[in-house]
């Protein structure tokens, strides 16, 4: 959908929606522009509506003519669901309104823990305590390490149905009290990815 002008600049679109990896850190989303006015247009800034938005703009002149795109870079970490956000741009021209930029990113489920806080009463020893990690997301997803906050915890992450469940067991150390601590579980990273989302069950002794 072609967007109305103001300002000069014309936006291909001024809404885009899409679906991300649930492993995914981040996606890059592009709004292409073209400045169809007579007058060259000044972009002077960029806001957004949440600190997990970094948007850049190749361009911060434009010529009557010329062609540009706003990039934005999304933050995933902690996120799951339908997240609307959007950018504001601004141009020189003060009596103009800014253009409003809406992104619309939805962002699977996938491993769903069966507790996602596992407590202890504080004592002298204590019993473990299983949580059952279920992914549903429609592709395996294969966890590879479940990693303790701390060394006086420990976690051994058991396959059910690799790629599908598993059986994470977790042992507080004896005499452990008023203890705050989570347990990290790492996925087998996407191809072409250098970091991958973790899951996280928290871990509790009062």
């Amino acid at each position: 959908m072609v967007s109305s002008v103001w300002a000069g600049l014309r936006w291909e679109e001024e809404r885009i929606k899409t679906q991300v990896h649930p492993l995914q850190e981040s996606v890059e989303l592009h709004f292409a522009y073209e400045n169809v006015g007579d007058e060259a247009v000044e972009i002077v800034k960029i806001d957004s509506s949440c600190g997990c938005l970094v948007p850049r703009s190749g361009k911060r002149t434009v010529q009557p003519g010329e062609r540009g795109t706003v990039e934005v870079s999304f933050s995933l970490r902690g996120r799951t669901g339908t997240q609307k956000k959007y950018v504001q741009v601004y141009t020189a021209d003060s009596s103009k309104r800014p253009y409003r930029l809406d992104l619309e990113v939805e962002i699977p489920e996938s491993y769903v823990p069966s507790v996602r806080r596992v407590i202890w009463d504080r004592a002298e020893t204590y019993e473990p305590q299983t949580v059952i990690l279920t992914n549903h997301y429609a592709e395996a997803i294969e966890l590879i390490e479940a990693v303790p906050s701390f060394g006086t915890i420990s976690a051994e992450l058991e396959p059910v149905q690799p790629g599908r469940e598993y059986a994470l067991k977790i042992i507080p150390a004896p005499g452990m009290e008023n203890f705050r601590g989570y347990i990290r579980l790492r996925p087998k990273p996407l191809a072409g990815e250098k970091g991958t989302k973790e899951f996280k069950v928290y871990v509790f002794i009062r």
